[in-house]
């Protein structure tokens, strides 16, 4: 027998079904575990978006722009340093490494001098004593002429696991 292709593809679903459909009856006395009543109870919750307090904080205008500092000791006095302790898993491998001082600008090395004095006088730079690890600053000069003070710990990174 040769099929119409018409025919074949016709949408329409003929009466004749290959296999039967039974219905689905339900059963009295069946147990539910536990696990199973928990996840059908689960998908019963709905989800609720999470909700919470937003601060508005006003950053001025084009004409008259307020600077935010958000996570910086430089703002925040009152602030303990012996809150918290930062320490670092070193490789046992690797040796300390003491950078080499790099040459800057006499321009820059003013404007660093002015950056460190005024991170010692806050307390958020102390001196080192014996350091084993030393790492070279390097200054970044933003548009309106301010210093920011980055470091090169490509060395300790590489000394980390």
């Amino acid at each position: 027998m040769v099929l119409n292709p018409i025919e074949y593809n016709d949408p329409s679903p003929s009466p004749n079904f290959e296999f039967h459909v039974f219905e689905a009856e339900e059963e009295s006395g069946v147990e539910v575990s536990d696990e199973l009543s928990r996840l059908l109870e689960q998908d019963e919750k709905t989800i609720q978006p999470f909700e919470e307090q937003v601060e508005l904080v006003n950053l001025g205008s084009e004409d008259d722009v307020k600077e935010v500092k958000i996570g910086s000791r430089l703002y925040m006095p009152g602030l303990d340093s012996e809150i918290v302790e930062h320490r670092l898993s070193l490789k046992p491998e690797c040796p300390p490494v003491k950078q080499k001082l790099r040459r800057t600008h006499p321009d820059m090395a003013v404007k660093i001098k002015e950056e460190v004095r005024k991170q010692i006088d806050i307390g958020f730079l102390v001196t080192a004593e014996y350091p084993q690890w030393v790492a070279n600053i390097v200054p970044v000069l933003t548009k309106d002429g301010k210093v920011h003070m980055c470091v090169d710990y490509r060395d300790l990174n590489k000394a980390s696991p």
